[in-house]
């Protein structure tokens, strides 16, 4: 079905060439594949982030095709542009974890684990739950540390455990 749908994507983007949505699609797809089958990276990629360069030229207010175009750098290797893309995918929906998941990933690839930290901690804010916080946090090893800092820092609960229980066992 994979095949399919590539095939449409690139039948609707060759048709239309204002067609920024199969553009984007196709970009998305083919990045997929390139990650999940690194053999065919070097077929793949360069039309991958050149579908998805022509998607944000299309339309640059999406953060779809930013997010889209993100990923297809940072596959690419391309780490200025994936964290660019990225950065402007959260500007444009700041409440979006999924956006902020792929910046971090960006970042990490990029060699900045604390950068990466910090915006995974964002999306966790936002959605401790997610699916792509979640999946994030168990890709990125290197970024487990300064994350649960980020974490950390973001509870403010006061339990008040020593006013509550003097001499208890938080030794209040």
């Amino acid at each position: 079905q994979i095949d399919r749908a590539a095939w449409f994507f690139a039948q609707a983007a060759r048709a239309n060439p204002q067609d920024a949505a199969a553009r984007n699609n196709l970009a998305a797809l083919l990045t997929e594949l390139a990650v999940a089958d690194p053999t065919t990276a070097p077929a793949l990629l360069p039309v991958a982030l050149t579908m998805a360069r022509e998607a944000v030229a299309l339309t640059p207010d999406s953060a779809a095709a930013q997010n889209t175009l993100g990923n297809a750098a940072r596959a690419s290797v391309q780490g200025g542009e994936a964290i660019a893309a990225h950065e402007r995918a959260t500007q444009l929906a700041p409440d979006e974890p999924l956006y902020w998941t792929n910046l971090a990933r960006a970042r990490a690839a990029n060699g900045d684990a604390a950068g990466a930290a910090m915006v995974l901690a964002r999306a966790h804010a936002l959605d401790p739950n997610a699916p792509a916080v979640r999946y994030t946090v168990a890709a990125l090893p290197g970024v487990v540390a300064p994350f649960r800092q980020q974490i950390a820092n973001q509870c403010s609960v006061d339990f008040q455990c020593g006013r509550i229980c003097p001499g208890g066992i938080t030794g209040g």
